[in-house]
């Protein structure tokens, strides 16, 4: 830790070998990826180190992923952890990069948020009636411990035993009760965090293929994450969908983690998903078969004009002149915001999106 009065930086050096989120959290041909729970773990985390207080709430606030963080089986990536404080309220600004190639000053950026600690005076407590809400979701029970099989072939991902942790899920009407657990031989690991990776990971997307099962998504933004126990190695989920019935494009989600008895842990306001269609993801499927073949470079050639944005940016550009109208009829708009672009936004989200997938596809 690089620290002063109003910023610090956090430093890790991430490897599959050393670091369990890596090891089993990951692509179809064995790249480990950090997930993204994993900032927010560590976001709690030095936001509480940085208070200096031994008991509080640690409060995060418009989270976003940007492109994970993957590395190659023998390699190690460099990724810092940057806290800025905003306020003398025990504010910060944070986000996550990683260094592109040792040695340079060239940085990739992950994630980005803010992070609050609130200290505590007295034992606050928020009681659920788990048993009422269990008997609300009623429409569906389903044992996931018994009935979940991996598969290789069609996943984007694949879990390790870390994230063996989703055991049953009770479905309502755009809601649910999940229950995970850790397996045994993981159960004391639950001192060292306070909100356990794989847990928070499954916990807040286990209602997402409820509501479109013909989609995959990825984790892309937190409204509000706040943090007021560490989670033990046995956690109920409340989820409740908030999202626009009509635009399936991003699913959202309140979750409320709870103990056994309903006491709860972590509450999460607006947990934002994007989906991935399935086109993208066929293609994505067919590099990453192209990626370990004799001809990879050629695949390689392929992908770069995609996912180079430099280019992009100058091409879809506009001039000074167009610039300066541009700004005028901003001006006189009554619209409390307004956006500008050259492209058809539909079209700019959807290219945005297959990027995103192939970045995290490792080409």
């Amino acid at each position: 830790v690089n620290a002063t009065a109003a910023r610090a930086v956090f430093t890790t050096y991430f490897s599959a070998e050393r670091h369990w989120v890596m090891s089993d959290h990951r692509s179809r041909e064995g790249r480990g990826i950090v997930p993204g729970v994993t900032y927010l773990e560590m976001a709690q985390k030095a936001v509480r180190e940085l208070s200096e207080k031994p008991e509080g709430i640690a409060e995060l606030t418009n989270v976003s992923f940007r492109t994970p963080l993957i590395a190659d089986a023998g390699q190690e990536k460099e990724a810092q952890m940057i806290f800025t404080r905003e306020s003398a309220n025990g504010k910060y600004r944070f986000e996550v990069k990683s260094r592109i190639t040792a040695g340079e000053n060239k940085w990739e950026d992950h994630a980005q948020g803010e992070a609050t600690f609130i200290p505590r005076e007295s034992e606050e407590i928020i009681q659920h009636d788990l048993g009422k809400l269990q008997d609300r979701c009623n429409k569906d029970i389903i044992d996931v411990a018994s009935t979940w099989k991996p598969d290789a072939e069609n996943s984007l991902l694949i879990f390790g035993p870390h994230w063996h942790t989703l055991k049953t899920v009770r479905v309502g009407d755009n809601e649910g009760v999940a229950y995970l657990e850790l397996n045994p031989e993981f159960q004391e690991d639950t001192v060292n965090f306070a909100l356990y990776p794989s847990i928070l990971d499954f916990g807040v997307a286990f209602l997402s293929d409820r509501i479109n099962p013909n989609s995959p998504y990825i984790p892309f933004s937190y409204k509000k994450l706040t943090v007021r126990r560490p989670m033990p190695g046995k956690v109920y989920c409340y989820g409740r969908y908030v999202g626009d019935p009509g635009n399936l494009d991003f699913i959202k989600f309140d979750i409320t983690f709870m103990d056994e008895e309903g006491l709860e842990l972590a509450h999460v306001e607006e947990f934002t998903m994007m989906e991935i269609s399935e086109q993208i993801l066929g293609r994505l499927q067919d590099r990453e078969q192209e990626a370990v073949s004799p001809h990879s470079n050629d695949t390689k050639a392929e992908v770069a004009p995609a996912a180079s944005g430099g280019y992009g940016l100058v091409k879809d550009g506009i001039a000074p002149h167009e610039g300066v109208e541009a700004f005028l009829r901003i001006l006189a708009e009554e619209e409390p915001q307004v956006v500008v672009s050259t492209r058809d936004l539909d079209a700019r989200f959807a290219i945005s999106r297959e990027n995103l997938m192939a970045r995290l596809s490792g080409e």
